[in-house]
């Protein structure tokens, strides 16, 4: 166990390490003074070059901060200091990371101190700016087009966030990271959809619907673009697409970047337990004997169930709505699938996209390479 407190009176070499700061029109590298730094010898020097002076009555969080020291004579005002929120993310953003710091090598410690100066602006302009928006909007000060313009004002935190984590991709530290889920149809975004939105996929920012192995390309897919902009990539497939050439080749390129790859053995809809498809079929109102349902889900070479199940049926299920009661029925009983039927496909791919980690049970690669 880490003694915290001793460790972070260890001092951190920054010879050859540079910051950066905002200039009249730019940002520009500034080097820090070679030497040995404490942690707070550190953060009192970042500080000093990142955190302007700001009198705090001009704030919109004046009176609810605690932060602000307040004139002697009029308190209405306070004394010109620097924003104690962001000195107080700087220095414990910091102290978590001290001991880390202290092993990195040179790169490694530039990229987190570049991490850290989007932190920081993040958390000056989002503060502000929230105490901005708490403020009156009167038109007739700001103008009528102004004050609409404040609506989008928070979207100015976009390039910090950005920043922030293309830096911390640098950093040899594996953060949580929020994931961009690539899907084969409209039936795996409809179920995927249900979930998030019952908070199941909490890191899942975006589902995307390749929608045909002409998108399924890396030149159409910009996993670049979203890798350095601090997403993962996770790729969902049947085992038909897998034998596509496009798909595969998109696939291997996803795992180039770190990404995750799930390959269902048939299809999506074949990959949930029997009980759970039988009660979506149900609430649909479809009447499958269970028998049958069975024998087709334990059946390697069966096609596809949807399609089974129609022409047994005499009916046409649309997968997108059958998805979402999936979903719904998955979201009833995701307490019984962990304690049951952690093994089943379903169950394995909503722990992949919870996790962000590739599982032990997934020979996704091994079938890619066959």
């Amino acid at each position: 166990m880490i003694d915290n407190e001793r460790t972070c009176d260890l001092k951190l070499d920054l010879s050859g390490i540079n910051r950066l700061a905002e200039d009249t029109f730019a940002r520009v590298r500034v080097p820090i003074r070679d030497g040995q730094y404490s942690l707070q010898e550190l953060a009192d020097a970042l500080c000093d070059g990142w955190i302007p002076y700001y009198e705090c009555h001009k704030c919109g969080w004046f009176k609810t901060c605690s932060f602000p020291q307040r004139h002697p004579v009029n308190s209405n005002r306070a004394k010109d200091i620097q924003c104690g929120i962001a000195v107080t993310v700087l220095t414990n953003c910091l102290r978590a990371w001290w001991p880390r710091l202290l092993d990195y090598e040179r790169d490694a410690v530039q990229h987190f101190v570049d991490a850290l100066f989007h932190l920081v602006q993040f958390v000056l302009d989002s503060h502000i700016g929230i105490g901005t928006l708490v403020n009156n909007w009167n038109p007739e000060w700001w103008g009528p087009d102004m004050a609409a313009h404040l609506t989008a004002s928070p979207l100015n935190v976009r390039q910090d966030l950005e920043g922030l984590a293309h830096s911390l991709q640098q950093v040899p530290f594996k953060l949580w990271k929020f994931q961009v889920v690539f899907v084969e149809g409209e039936a795996e975004q409809s179920f995927l959809q249900v979930l998030r939105n019952h908070r199941q996929l909490s890191h899942v920012a975006r589902i995307e619907v390749l929608g045909g192995k002409g998108n399924a390309t890396p030149e159409r897919v910009p996993l670049r673009l979203l890798y350095g902009q601090g997403y993962s990539v996770s790729l969902q497939l049947d085992r038909d697409g897998s034998r596509k050439k496009s798909y595969r080749a998109l696939a291997q390129r996803v795992q180039e970047f770190s990404g995750n790859v799930f390959i269902f053995n048939r299809d999506f809809e074949s990959g949930f337990p029997l009980p759970i498809l039988a009660k979506a079929l149900e609430l649909s109102g479809i009447s499958v004997d269970e028998a049958w349902l069975q024998e087709r889900l334990g059946s390697a070479n069966a096609g596809g169930i949807v399609a089974a199940i129609n022409q047994k049926c005499n009916c046409r299920i649309r997968k997108p709505d059958l998805a979402v009661k999936l979903g719904e029925v998955v979201e009833h009983n995701w307490g019984g699938m962990l304690h049951n039927d952690r093994s089943n496909e379903i169950t394995r791919w909503i722990l992949l996209l919870q996790s962000g980690q590739e599982l032990e049970e997934n020979q996704n690669t091994e079938m890619l390479n066959h």
